[in-house]
């Protein structure tokens, strides 16, 4: 190098040397007033090629400065003359030295990294910043920055953006500002990457081509990045979409997502989320969807209270008593949610299916249209079948919109068979679109425009080299980069400084071909790293993709910061990349397999020991609340090691490890998962624990017994439950066992192997029921039961709790088998529920107490005819259900009550509301089977008293549930309900049939009958029909399906379908025998029929006092008893529009109608045939309303006739037959209106009158010590911006605000939003207390957050600021240019010097917060003639108003005024009244006697 030689003196400074012909850079620029470009550019190139010899000694300068530079006598040629600090690189990267201390006069010169406020290493960079600083001088004739002190220059450095070079009046040329200004970059990665193509560009200054270095960007895949689009905006218009992208390793998968929802700008907001799976399987069950999910429930966290407690309200309505499911799993969601019930225990089937239908509820709340979900999974060749099982219940569920899936994977590693969406069902296609882009090889084209932007050269100098090394590489990008830097590294590829261009080597290239592979590519780049360094890669890439260093390090028995060089070296060769702070990730999932793989299985145990060992002693160590942190890891890497553990207790303990673990994955329903540790525990057992841990043995053998079952594995689950049969030590032992293949039985619809079972058990308990008992063993049980409640109904649910355990295992066995005798065996079903209440009565209550119950007081009144009594004792079965609050009670307490007790004994639309939360319960308990009864429970419900569209959108709406229940026996009663509705409306293929498009009668009864159901979808089938003939009037018809029906009717005593069944077999018989005494077997059933109705009147007669005076009336007109049937009639009417039972209506008027008719009384006939043709539309059944309409022409007409030729006096009489407004209005249906408008939040921006009253209160400046202590944080931390917040009822204030490139805010101000401050961070420092650091890495949760995404910071940190555990407030930095600015040593300073103006903003608040309790300043408030400004008439009209509580639009309507005009009004109040509050505005004038 020219001129350069070193000199030292005494203390170890190196001072310059200057030739005497030569002057330095300082002198000659004091010679001139900015150099011209043609001058300027000798010397800088000159100056760059000087400094590019320095770097390529694997030297750095770090003290450039133009006192350093010497200029040779020619004037165009320059030097740097000496080696400044003179770092060497070593291990491949350069340390700074320790105690560098930067010259006062290098200040103005320094790189922000090299100030050591950076977490970034220095690096050739450095001195090409410094290069940058002196050319921006050498043109402008002055510094890029200016300051005062060496804190100023620091933050100049770090925050402070250049302004620009140019002079208007001058004529510059093309690139050479863009030149500088990339060189004074904050960010190290944007500078230019060495001297050579900073040369490389200067060179092309003042010609046309770019004068820019780009990172090579993303090329090809134009059709790829379309499809993703058209996707994304697909799910923004309510689609549920699944994209796989396919393609091998390093093709560019995850790249080709980055580019187009992180890179690339979308023109709307959504939710981005992320998660990938990993090589060395992670058994935390679904691992990748939950951290993807966290990451967005923290971002939700950080919104504001309003839009928090919004999200709140929204997850837990979808949630309900689930939300524990939620909380378990992701934990960052109890803190959103706030305390939630806790999660009950079910059985594993029901477990699974309540997990499943948790979690859709969850992501339906989060996806909406304002903010579409779209969840990127990576690398789903390596997923377990649990969390594929996930992704297809989210893409199946029908309720689910706005989502976009996103899944990468490996084709040459995946089956595609197993991926959802592929299944031969094609289930997922019914509710989700599924597209599938393969991602070929690139062509050469955008491999070449690759290769131009990373040499940043023209093609036909690229060309060539592409051409060669494109079928090297394959097309693969990852590889292709690889090619390129292993080839600049071995020098066959380099830069010719004098040509000015990058040249390569053919024949080195050809001779190394072989080293080209990947394999070869990746094995160099890990050899030149240090043994150390080695040595801590292979322990990462034990621990998986994403790794610590501090793990790492502790693993290892070394000091973090012993291996921080080791670390800055492994990251200087590309093998790992930092993701956040004390993190890290593998560049590419190849290299961490390499290193791997490089371990024989000894090295791979040993190293996976170590590491669970420690993970487990922090597992230990930790809170509860954070114990899932490290649970799963520290078992995995046990299990991985398991054969070194030799120590007995070690070995049992791993065993118990793995039972936790296995357990917890059961409780979200990653079977697979949990069978895995359980199998793994097993191994560990040896033949003598059984003796040593029994309870351990038999705890992890049943619970693998019920997951080999979960996953098919139905023999292995058999021999499990046969081994813990064997070593069963007492019956309740054996119970929970026996229950195990009981719920098996029941969950695979063998009802009768599953009764068989559990009578097999009880005879174990010494409870002996006769699988076939007899009539009079029911009748002495009933009568057993009937004398232990007499008058014992209230203080049932005040018994004690059972504490024996063979007891609740008898009970808990008689709940189990419940279901499945209730439909099959109603006389066990019986005796069982006597059984259960004679131990609820003998030894106290459980849960099953309040079924039992409600169960039995069913029972009451389906087969004793005893509602009454049956009603009271099922209320108790509520009451108690509630008292225990367990969702798989409670929705078998309320469907029970709700669903056919009420329907019998309650009131009207009592047991809707019971039946509609018993639907809710089942399903967040995951008891399908009673949310499916209970769907069909509401359904029957309203079939005899709604109309049928309203059923058809109430069967329509549950269809959607029963796709999630798979209840194939509600699903065919909906069937034949749907079939039911078109034959009323004449829409079947006959009159009396159900046959039509799509359903065929006979195809349907042949499969029911296969049924072991079959008796109750029968005997309604058997009731539409005899409902449907008698209103056809085919009688005869109607009373033969009647008569079918009593075949079935013990299955249907709890359907309100047995009342309507008999109603209108009681019609028919009347209607088709006219006269009884002549048919004594109609007469009987009739009468038979006439006293039920009596008796289900008296226990509701809101349910059946209309019918049943319908029935009478009827029956009186048979008996020719006019006057009784006239008024029970009109008795009918008046009941039936009480309680709006359209049916009712219908056919009293009709009969009435009809009555009236067969007398001649056609006028009275008219008026009841128009009631009961209003009612048919009503109900929308067409064939009677036709059938009804044509009647009532006709008698019109008939009545018309005789009104032509009658006096004019008789035509008085037939004004009644006209349609008239009050037939009309006893016809329509009710209009009602809602209001659609919602208040928007005021925005009150009181800091000018806050700052007014607070300087006129303290002749103190606050606002200005504030600003200076801000100014002064912000120069210390280097940030481009800055905050002091404080928080008040949830409302954030910004007590001062500082910004290096904006206008002054004046403070105190309430923080609204985040288009100044990222409102969403802060409230999530504000309500966890946790640091937030965020560096500039894409990977940080902190991208949801919509400042972020707009304002894109390179570096923030919000910190908590506290006084002796007092919270103050929060403090928030950031640096818009530089990334990895604020370094933890600057913290405590910075916390030091927030508290105190967080403090004296606290201390100056404290006298407005006292007062309204001091009664001396209350004694002086001001007089109105004290105000210094009187409100005016419209200030006093406001003010009102205000007082009497309206808000400022209800303000703006009343005086009809501008909403902006009442905001106006409203300040000038609070300045004129010298307060902050509507409260204080309002009780100040009240003082003031401004309103009375």
């Amino acid at each position: 190098m020219t001129g350069m030689k070193p000199f030292e003196n005494k203390t170890g400074q190196l001072e310059p040397s200057l030739s005497a012909s030569a002057m330095s850079l300082r002198q000659y620029m004091g010679e001139s007033e900015g150099m011209p470009p043609e001058i300027f550019l000798p010397l800088a190139k000159a100056l760059v090629a000087s400094m590019g010899q320095l770097h390529q000694q694997h030297m750095i300068h770090l003290d450039l400065r133009p006192e350093r530079i010497t200029i040779f006598p020619d004037k165009n040629n320059a030097a740097v003359n000496d080696y400044g600090f003179a770092v060497q690189r070593t291990d491949g990267h350069y340390i700074r030295p320790a105690g560098h201390l930067i010259s006062e006069p290098s200040l103005p010169y320094c790189s922000p990294e090299n100030t050591g406020r950076m977490l970034r290493a220095v690096d050739e960079r450095s001195d090409l910043y410094s290069l940058g600083v002196i050319f921006y001088e050498m043109l402008a004739k002055r510094l890029p920055f200016v300051a005062d002190n060496p804190l100023e220059w620091v933050y100049m450095h770090l925050v402070q953006s250049p302004p620009p070079i140019m002079d208007q009046h001058k004529a510059w040329p093309d690139g050479l500002e863009a030149i500088i200004m990339k060189l004074l970059e904050k960010n190290p990665d944007k500078r230019y990457p060495n001297a050579a193509l900073l040369l490389a560009d200067l060179d092309k200054v003042g010609h046309s081509q770019p004068a820019f270095i780009l990172e090579p960007g993303f090329h090809g895949r134009e059709y790829e990045l379309s499809m993703l689009t058209q996707a994304f905006y697909s799910a923004c218009f309510g689609s549920t979409e699944l994209v796989y992208i396919s393609g091998e390793a390093g093709i560019g998968k995850t790249s080709l997502i980055d580019e187009v929802f992180r890179k690339q700008l979308q023109a709307r907001d959504f939710f981005y989320i992320t998660g990938k799976f990993e090589q060395l399987a992670n058994e935390s069950p679904y691992h990748p969807i939950i951290q993807a999910f966290r990451g967005l429930i923290r971002h939700l966290l950080g919104e504001h209270k309003n839009k928090s407690e919004q999200w709140k309200l929204r997850l837990r309505e979808a949630l309900g008593a689930g939300a524990g499911v939620i909380t378990a799993i992701i934990p960052e969601a109890a803190l959103l949610l706030g305390d939630v019930p806790m999660t009950e225990e079910l059985p594993t089937h029901e477990s699974h299916k309540r997990f499943i239908y948790v979690f859709r509820k969850f992501v339906q709340a989060l996806a909406s249209k304002e903010q579409p979900i779209v969840l990127f999974i990576d690398d789903l060749q390596w997923a377990n079948l649990s969390s594929l099982q996930l992704i297809h219940a989210l893409v199946c569920d029908p309720e689910c919109q706005y989502l976009l899936f996103v899944c990468a994977y490996r084709h040459l590693e995946t089956d595609r068979s197993k991926l959802p969406g592929y299944e031969p069902d094609g289930s997922v296609a019914e509710q989700a679109v599924v597209r599938h882009l393969h991602l070929e090889p690139l062509d050469i084209e955008p491999i070449q425009r690759f290769v131009m932007e990373a040499l940043n050269s023209p093609a036909e100098t690229t060309s060539s080299l592409t051409e060669l090394l494109y079928h090297k590489s394959g097309g693969n990008p990852f590889h292709f980069k690889q090619i390129l830097l292993r080839m600049q590294d071995d020098g066959s590829l380099r830069y010719n400084h004098d040509k000015r261009s990058w040249q390569w080597d053919w024949e080195q290239m050809i001779e190394r071909e072989p080293s080209f592979a990947i394999h070869d590519l990746m094995t160099y780049r890990l050899s030149r790293l240090s043994s150390t360094a080695q040595k801590l890669l292979q322990l990462a890439s034990c621990v998986g993709s994403t790794f610590s260093p501090h793990v790492i390090a502790r693993v290892a028995h070394q000091e973090i910061e012993a291996v921080s060089t080791e670390w800055s070296a492994i990251e200087a060769e590309g093998i790992i990349i930092p993701i956040q702070k004390h993190q890290y990730r593998f560049a590419h999932d190849s290299i961490q397999k390499l290193i791997y793989s490089q371990l024989d299985d000894s090295a791979k145990q040993t190293r996976h020991v170590q590491i669970g060992r420690f993970l487990n002693g922090q597992h230990e160590a930790e809170s509860e609340a954070g114990a899932g942190e490290h649970a799963f890891d520290a078992v995995n890497h046990l299990n991985r090691g398991a054969k070194l553990v030799a120590d007995p207790a070690e070995r049992l303990q791993l065993v118990k490890l793995n039972l936790e673990a296995g357990t917890r994955a059961k409780a979200s329903s990653a079977y697979d998962v949990a069978l895995g540790y359980f199998h793994k525990g097993v191994l560990l057992l040896n033949t003598d624990d059984w003796e040593t841990s029994f309870e351990l043995c038999f705890d992890l053998y049943a619970q693998k017994a019920e997951c080999e079952y979960m996953c098919g594995n139905y023999e292995i689950s058999g021999r499990d439950i046969e081994l813990l049969l064997s070593y069963a030590r007492s019956p309740a032992e054996r119970s929970s066992v026996f229950m195990i293949r009981i719920m098996q039985y029941v969950n695979q619809g063998k009802y009768l192997e599953g009764t068989a079972l559990g009578l097999q058990s009880l005879r174990e308990h010494h409870i002996i029921i006769d699988p076939n008992p007899g009539s009079l063993m029911l009748m002495i049980e009933g009568l057993r039961i009937e004398m232990l409640l007499r008058n014992r109904y209230d203080k049932l649910a005040q018994l004690k709790e059972m504490t024996d355990a063979d007891r609740i295992a008898a009970m808990n066995l008689i709940f189990a088998m419940a279901p499945s005798t209730f439909f099959t065996n109603k006389k066990v079903y019986f005796l069982l529920m006597c059984r259960a209440i004679q131990l609820s009565l003998k030894h106290g209550n459980t849960p099953v107490s309040a079924a039992a119950y409600s169960a039995y007081g069913m029972v009451l009144g389906n087969a004793m005819g005893k509602f009454n009594k049956g009603y009271a004792i099922g209320k108790v079965g509520v009451e108690l259900s509630e008292q225990y609050n367990i969702s798989s009670v409670k929705s078998k307490t309320y469907t029970i009550y709700g669903g056919v007790l009420c329907q019998f004994a309650g009131k009207a639309g009592e047991g809707d509301v019971y039946v509609s939360q018993a639907m809710r319960l089942g399903m967040d308990s995951g008891d399908y089977v009673f949310a499916s009864y209970a769907i069909g429970a509401h359904i029957n419900a309203l079939y005899a008293r709604a109309p049928l569209s309203e059923l058809n959108r109430r069967i329509a709406d549950y269809m959607v549930v029963l796709d999630t229940t798979k209840d194939e026996f509600v699903r065919q009663n909906f069937y034949l309900y749907q079939q039911f509705f078109l034959a009323l409306q004449g829409r079947t293929a006959a009159p009396d049939s159900f046959s039509g498009s799509g359903f065929d009668e006979e195809q349907f009864l042949k499969q029911i009958r296969q049924e072991e159901t079959a008796a109750t979808t029968l005997f309604q089938f058997s009731a539409y029909k005899t409902q449907l003939c008698c209103l056809l009037g085919r009688y005869e018809e109607a009373i033969q399906w009647a008569s079918q029906a009593k075949t079935h009717e013990a299955y249907a005593t709890h359907l309100p379908h047995l009342p309507e069944c008999l109603f209108y077999e009681s019609l028919a018989i009347i209607a088709a025998y006219p006269e009884l005494r002549k048919h004594p077997a109609m007469r009987k059933s009739l009468l038979r029929n006439l006293g039920r109705f009596r008796k289900w009147a008296v226990w509701s007669p809101d349910f059946y006092q209309a019918r049943s005076d319908i029935l009478h009336a009827e029956y009186a007109r048979s008996c020719n008893k006019r006057s009784v049937a006239e008024e029970l009639y009109d008795k009918a009417l008046r009941q039936a529009r009480e309680m709006g039972d359209i049916q009712a209506i219908s056919l009293a008027a009709e009969l009435a109608a009809n009555y009236y008719m067969a007398r001649a009384m056609n006028k009275t006939a008219i008026f009841y045939l128009q009631t009961a043709l209003d009612g048919y539309v009503q109900w929308e059944v067409y064939v009677k309303s036709e059938q009804l309409e044509e009647q009532l022409l006709s008698l019109q007409r008939q009545e018309q006739e005789q009104a032509d030729t009658a006096s004019a006096r008789m035509s008085l009489y037939t004004l009644p037959v006209e349609a008239d407004g009050s037939n009309k209005e006893q016809s329509a249906a009710p209009i009602s209106f809602r209001s659609s408008e919602s208040l928007s939040t005021e925005s009150l921006d009181l800091a000018a009158i806050l700052q007014t009253t607070q300087a006129i209160a303290n002749p103190l400046d606050m606002d200005a010590v504030l600003a200076e202590i801000m100014r002064t944080i912000l120069k210390h931390a280097g940030a481009s911006k800055g905050a002091l917040l404080t928080d008040s009822h949830d409302v954030l204030y910004v007590q001062v605000y500082a910004a290096s490139e904006e206008q002054t805010v004046p403070s105190p101000f309430e923080l609204n939003d985040s288009s100044l401050l990222p409102e969403g961070i802060i409230r999530y420092v504000l309500r966890t207390q946790e640091k937030v650091h965020y560096a500039g890495t894409e990977e940080s949760w902190l991208i949801h957050n919509p400042y972020m995404a707009r304002h894109r910071p390179q570096s923030v940190i919000c910190i908590p600021v506290a006084v002796h555990g007092t919270m103050l407030g929060v403090l928030y930095l950031e640096n818009k240019l530089a990334s990895g600015v604020f370094t933890a040593d600057r913290i405590p300073v910075l916390l030091a010097m927030a508290s105190y103006g967080l403090l004296m903003c606290v201390l100056q608040s404290l006298p407005e917060q006292a007062e309204p309790q001091t009664s001396k300043e209350t004694d002086i408030l001001p007089m109105p003639s004290m105000i210094a400004e009187p409100l005016t008439e419209r200030e006093l009209e406001v003010l009102a108003l205000l007082a009497a509580g309206l808000s400022n639009k209800e303000i703006a309507e009343h005086l009809i005024i501008a909403l902006s005009t009442v905001k106006v009004h409203v300040k000038n109040i609070f300045a004129k009244l010298k307060v902050n509050r509507r409260t204080k505005a309002v009780a100040q004038a009240k003082e003031m006697k401004l309103l009375s």
